[in-house]
């Protein structure tokens, strides 16, 4: 027991109970001592270890009995008073067990990597990071070296982190000599700093002093699994349409094919061209080239879309999927198969089906200087026909004429020859391997095309 401090008082002209028992309680907080922690303090890469003491607790009963009885009996010299010892809790083989640890993480750097990143820390920057926690469990307190992951986070910093994340890949279809393989997915990743934290810790205080960086997985959305239960495993259909090289409307053919090309259609999910494709603009990579509108031909951005939406059209048709929207041009082009055709535009109409199979279909695409061609493949157990039957319901075409006031007064110029509009019914023949068949009808009416002379004056 011993006196732990010093506290001057005045001279005591008259005595208030509660008075004194505010100045005792507030002597004894002045006077005591609580117990110092032992822990490590860190200063680059150095590492300090500040031992443990005992602190001193002054008994308030002691102090107001001994000052009370120093004011009765007059006496000014100082007093002693009783105190409690206070130990601490840590020890002093706590602080050397923290102090190895501590010595063996700063003896070096330490690297983690990721992929193609990696976060390397000096030993100064392993001391800015290292902090003593006291731990008590039991009755044992024991001083634990952390890092805050806070801190870990702002030392690595948003290049560091962008340097170690990557991005989930989905599973996707390669095709190889005709046939369609699975390229696994890739997991993605995401810096933790929590985890990043403990393993650092782990690292610094072990011989490697080097490790893959552990982080959060992200499951990519399409997955090595997902892909191969698709069942795509043979070539359903494929379909070609040819038209002449070079022109600005394959341009727009080949565009749209790259933005179809490996499409995943889902068994049960729709596909509609105009969704795949999004709108046909400059700033999506179309240009302008000749297309039909009120039957002449113009030059907008969408010339050439319905030749990939016919060669569509078919690889739908012979693969036996439902059609849920389609529209067949209003004049019949020869390029095209009679009645198995189709047109698109934007908003509407589109091309759109529904896959009904128990497999998904994989979009391929493909094409050269003069020819387009769709290929789905995945799984169908049916083969499908096409009859197409003679065009009936004939119609004659109209004649329009467009002035030029710089013809000679009764010329006439032929810029567009008319061609007959008629109906044809295309029936697709469904074979089941049961030896079972069923037939679908496709009903067109083709518009006459009109002539369209040119005249000086057209009253």
């Amino acid at each position: 027991l011993t006196s732990v401090g010093r506290i001057t008082l005045s001279p005591v002209e008259r005595f208030e109970e509660e008075l004194f028992d505010e100045w005792s309680a507030d002597a004894v907080r002045t006077l005591s001592t609580p117990p110092r922690e032992g822990e490590l303090v860190f200063t680059g890469a150095k590492v300090r270890a500040v031992y443990p003491g005992e602190g001193a607790q002054v008994l308030l009963g002691d102090l107001r009995d001994s000052v009370i009885a120093a004011i009765r009996d007059g006496r000014s010299e100082p007093l002693t008073v009783n105190v409690q010892t206070l130990p601490p809790r840590t020890s002093d083989v706590a602080v050397e067990e923290a102090l190895s640890e501590a010595r063996m993480a700063l003896s070096g750097p330490v690297v983690l990597t990721r992929g193609e990143g990696t976060l390397t820390f000096d030993p100064k920057v392993i001391g800015s990071l290292l902090e003593t926690r006291l731990v008590a469990a039991e009755g044992v307190a024991s001083l634990d070296l952390v890092i805050d992951p806070d801190r870990l986070a702002g030392t690595v910093g948003a290049d560091g982190i962008s340097n170690v994340e990557s991005d989930p890949v989905n599973a996707r279809f390669q095709l190889a000599n005709g046939v369609v393989h699975v390229v696994p997915a890739k997991r993605g990743f995401r810096f933790d700093a929590d985890r990043a934290s403990v393993q650092l810790l782990n690292v610094a205080t072990s011989s490697s002093r080097q490790a893959r960086l552990a982080g959060r997985e992200v499951i990519p959305a399409f997955t090595t699994a997902e892909a191969r239960g698709l069942g795509i495993d043979e070539r359903v259909s494929t379909f070609t349409t040819y038209h002449l090289c070079c022109e600005p409307r394959v341009t727009n053919i080949h565009r749209i094919a790259d933005i179809v090309d490996g499409t995943v259609v889902q068994p049960g999910e729709t596909f509609s061209l105009n969704q795949a494709a999004g709108q046909r603009t400059e700033e999506n990579g179309f240009v302008p080239a000749p297309a039909i509108r009120n039957g002449e031909f113009v030059e907008e951005v969408v010339g050439g879309i319905s030749q990939f939406a016919t060669t569509t059209f078919n690889a739908i048709f012979f693969g036996g999927y439902d059609f849920l929207e389609y529209k067949a041009h209003s004049y019949y082009f020869s390029r095209y198969p009679l009645g198995r055709e189709a047109t698109v535009s934007w908003p509407s109409p589109d091309l759109a089906f529904l896959n009904d199979s128990d497999a998904g279909i994989y979009v391929d695409t493909s094409y050269d200087a003069t020819s387009i061609t769709v290929t789905f493949y995945g799984h169908r157990d049916v083969e499908v026909e096409s009859q197409t039957g003679s065009p009936f319901n004939f119609t004659e075409p109209e004649t329009m004429c467009e002035e030029k006031p710089s013809l000679p007064k009764g010329e006439v110029n032929i810029i567009q020859e008319g061609t007959q509009g008629y109906d044809v019914i295309v029936n697709r023949i469904f074979r089941y391997p049961d030896g079972d068949s069923e037939s679908e009808e496709f009903f067109t009416r083709y518009k006459a095309q009109p002539i369209i002379e040119e005249r000086r004056s057209c009253e």
